[in-house]
């Protein structure tokens, strides 16, 4: 009997969107400025300025709720309102209100013209305010790689992603926090004074005591944007974030260390090179980071017998795997795609090899492009955008991206639409006990048992009728240890899933990109909780199963084969096959060795699939009828996509 429904909601938020004041004695305007604002009770966001950065205002909304297209249109309709008095107030008192790195002049330092967008959100108590800020940190140089502003003055754009974070002397690296308590909080400020020489950790780019220590986490890293479109994908990323943080602690999970020297050079990364920086992965080993480091081991990134050579993912593709497994948390907020097109369509479009303008910086390029071909000052015009909001239309940069690659961003949209319409993780918690990365791990361990016991028994075409058992048969012991309903609804799921993938497969027919695929793929592999192909094809009528077959054989061509399962990922096949898949999205590998091996071939492909690489996803597929190039031969594939890994959750 359902007793009860949990759903992971979001909190309140506050932003603080940050403005730069330019003109003579700049100081003495903001004083003016913020002096005559009107109160609050007339309808105005209140205003703010801050001694530390005299040029700086902020207008601040408040703790609101963005939990509905309905509510974030409202806020934002009256942040630009706001904008739009606040430019007025400036110009009146004698300046201009400007976008973060906007110089006006070469001549001037670039300190007086650099601002952040700040974001505070409400946390439920200590251990959600922990974990959110650990997941914050685990993900710190992707969110800055997204956020950052590119500085622009009279010769261009320049080449630093993000010019407030490398001028600043205000920031820090976050650090890991095990606790947030006063006890805690008091030794990691004598770290930063001892390591730093500073000891205030306000300075830290995620805040743990936000809005004088109440339950609130305020993310200070974030570039000033110069549209509020952005303001508002970015916003939604750090709620989606927030409700990955308490699905996870609502479970009793925490969010593991990642070394700080790891953290602090991938951060240096993302400030200079943004979604071009090739950022390092940490690399464990499934016999290492558990225990002691045993002789026979080696440190990371040491190159003795070649145990942990370093390994890259950029920042563009962790990127996109981020938002991808926030569809869940997306969905949950009622996200449309135009809300997060900014954050998703540029670097979806560079993933299948177009000039997509990824963010900001790219729009800013490509508008001083056509302001000297059409003769205009572009950098006169930049004080009017600052409020400009259209709930209801694309932003500039989604309208580009649009108008320069119409069909390609048409099935971004598709697929974006898609994976937002068909997320499950919001719902209640009776479906599942253990969210998130311990039910990923476990549904992996599911699929091996399915394999052994019968996963690919209900479908002949995807089976060898002499290993096929009765779906009672060849249920797993996890299974066997849920109820009915729970068992009934994992099923609705799994089904769910296959249909839409088989949907999505026919909406792409044979000319979408290899990353297009795989995000079919994805979406199944998050809705349906499984990674097997065979157990797709087992939920579905069996027109439909074998429609699904035509379809993937269509899509998985020209395998990388290897007659060297023993060897797994280390084989050569299997390397290049993982190369193709981080570079092109989509990649097939064929494990073939003789009939008589079928069982041990099964058994071993998948523990490959439970135990893929760094930045690689896996998937499960087996058929009678393919030809794997000899009668005396058994073949198993595994079909890679391109992802990244969780963050090492203990």
């Amino acid at each position: 009997m359902l007793t009860h429904v949990y759903r992971y909601g979001p909190s309140r938020q506050r932003i603080l969107k940050g403005f730069v004041v330019a003109g003579q004695e700049a100081e003495r305007i903001v004083s003016r400025v913020v002096k005559e604002w009107p109160a609050s009770l007339s309808g105005a966001l209140n205003l703010s300025a801050d001694a530390r950065f005299p040029t700086n205002v902020w207008l601040d909304t408040g703790l609101v709720w963005l939990h509905t297209p309905q509510a974030r249109a409202r806020h934002f309709s009256q942040l630009a309102e706001s904008a739009r008095g606040l430019a007025q107030s400036v110009t009146k008192a004698g300046g201009k209100l400007l976008p973060n790195a906007i110089r006006l002049s070469t001549s001037e330092a670039w300190e007086s013209y650099l601002c952040s967008d700040r974001h505070l959100l409400e946390t439920f108590d200590d251990s959600e305010k922990e974990v959110y800020c650990n997941l914050l940190r685990v993900h710190l140089p992707v969110l800055i790689a997204l956020t950052g502003r590119a500085g622009v003055s009279p010769q261009g754009v320049e080449p630093v992603a993000s010019r407030h974070l490398a001028n600043s002397s205000h920031h820090l690296a976050a650090r890991y926090l095990a606790s947030v308590s006063p006890q805690y909080l008091q030794r990691v400020v004598q770290c930063l004074r001892r390591d730093q020489g500073v000891g205030i950790l306000e300075l830290l780019d995620v805040y743990p005591l936000a809005d004088n220590g109440e339950n609130g986490v305020e993310i200070r890293f974030t570039d000033g944007q110069i549209l509020l479109s952005s303001v508002r994908a970015q916003a939604l990323l750090y709620q989606a974030l927030l409700i990955k943080a308490r699905r996870l602690t609502r479970s009793g999970r925490r969010i593991g260390n990642v070394r700080q020297s790891l953290v602090e050079r991938n951060r240096g990364r993302a400030i200079t090179d943004g979604l071009q920086a090739r950022l390092e992965v940490e690399v464990r080993k499934l016999d290492e980071g558990r225990g002691p480091r045993t002789s026979t081991q080696t440190r990371q990134g040491t190159t003795r017998g070649e145990r942990n050579p370093k390994e890259f993912l950029s920042a563009r593709e962790a990127a996109l795997s981020l938002l991808e497994e926030l569809a869940s948390e997306f969905h949950v907020l009622e996200v449309e795609f135009a809300e997060i097109a900014p954050l998703v369509i540029g670097a979806g479009l560079r993933a299948i090899g177009l000039a997509g303008l990824q963010n900001e910086s790219d729009l800013m390029r490509e508008w001083l492009r056509q302001s000297h071909a059409q003769s205009y000052d572009l950098l006169s015009r930049l004080p009017d955008m600052v409020y400009q909001f259209s709930p209801g239309q694309d932003d500039a940069l989604t309208a580009l991206n649009k108008l320069r690659f119409g069909q390609s961003t048409e099935r971004l949209q598709r697929w974006w639409e898609l994976m937002l319409k068909t997320s499950a993780r919001s719902e209640s918690l009776s479906l599942r006990s253990r969210v998130d990365h311990s039910s990923e791990k476990v549904t992996e361990r599911s699929v091996a048992r399915d394999g052994r016991r019968g996963d690919r028994a209900p479908r002949e075409q995807y089976s060898n009728s002499s290993r096929s058992e009765s779906a009672e048969g060849g249920k797993s012991q996890e299974h066997r240890a849920e109820g009915p309903a729970q068992q009934r609804n994992q099923q609705e799921l799994l089904t769910r899933a296959a249909t839409e993938l088989l949907k999505g497969l026919r909406q792409l027919g044979t000319t979408a990109t290899k990353s297009e695929y795989s995000s079919a793929l994805i979406a199944f592999q998050r809705t349906g909780r499984s990674s097997s192909l065979n157990r797709a094809a087992a939920v579905l009528p069996a027109a439909d199963a074998e429609e699904l077959g035509r379809l993937l054989e269509h899509i998985l061509i020209n395998p990388h084969v290897s007659d060297e399962p023993a060897r797994g990922w280390d084989g050569p096949a299997c390397r290049s096959a993982c190369e193709q898949a981080r570079r092109e999205g989509l990649a097939t590998v064929l494990l073939r060795a003789s009939v008589e091996l079928e069982n041990r071939l099964r058994d071993k492909a998948l523990r490959m699939a439970q135990e893929r690489p760094t930045g690689i996803g896996a998937f499960f597929l087996q058929r009678q009828n393919y030809d794997v190039g000899g009668e005396d031969l058994t073949g198993v594939r595994l079909v890679l996509v391109r992802t990244v890994s969780e963050a090492d959750v203990s």
